[in-house]
């Protein structure tokens, strides 16, 4: 029981709602026709959305932790800092490594499932999009993150790829309204990443002088360079 609990600590799952309003403003959509939708693509498209959103979260505590920016936060709140896990060793990097490929594994697998079952080439690409969000954002090179893009991966994420995805997957083609309706969510979770990001700036800030200490300036103070 305790396991479960670390798990739960660590792939952060009070923010899935994030993942979930978007799901269900897309599932809305879908029975705006006839207000038939399979049960089986639903869940289908549940499987990836929760997928992807964890392997997100914890490829996004892994690499912070890696760069340090978690470790040297000392303002860290359930919005910023990750999820402590590994800077309270609850997990070790290597059980996180496995439960991301474990993540995407299952997510890969109900993307493809869906394709088969009516959501053809577009959800898949859509799918496979929002994977390389989640993925980019954290991970080098590019590391959007700790850029001015972050935040709007965020939003593309959330909104456009998320609310399209579901009502592709669930119908089968692409949605104009569905694009409309997904940009205010998209817009919202990005400010809310935004305000709340404030703290994990300075921390990189901090970091890339300690490593330019290191690196450009041995001549400066031994107790600037030892933190």
């Amino acid at each position: 029981m305790r396991q479960l609990t670390i798990w739960g600590k660590a792939l952060r799952l009070r923010f899935f709602s994030a993942s979930l309003l978007p799901l269900f403003l897309g599932t809305v959509i879908s029975g705006g026709g006839d207000g038939i939708i399979s049960s089986g693509a639903w869940l289908l498209v549940l499987g990836v959305v929760l997928s992807a959103h964890g392997a997100s979260n914890l490829l996004n505590d892994l690499y912070d932790d890696l760069y340090g920016t978690d470790r040297i936060n000392q303002h860290y709140s359930p919005f910023n800092g990750g999820s402590r896990v590994l800077q309270e060793e609850l997990i070790s990097r290597s059980a996180m490594k496995r439960a991301i490929r474990l993540c995407y594994a299952v997510g890969t697998i109900c993307l493809l499932l869906l394709s088969k079952l009516g959501g053809g080439w577009g959800v898949l690409l859509l799918g496979l999009a929002g994977f390389g969000c989640g993925y980019f954002y954290s991970v080098p090179p590019f590391r959007l993150a700790g850029t001015a893009c972050g935040e709007l991966l965020v939003g593309l994420a959330f909104g456009p790829l998320l609310v399209l995805g579901t009502t592709t997957g669930l119908t089968g083609v692409f949605s104009k309204e569905a694009v409309l309706v997904s940009l205010p969510v998209g817009a919202l979770i990005a400010a809310v990443i935004l305000i709340n990001e404030f703290p994990v700036k300075i921390n990189l800030l901090f970091v890339c002088l300690y490593l330019f200490s290191f690196q450009s300036a041995p001549s400066l103070p031994y107790f600037f360079k030892k933190g």
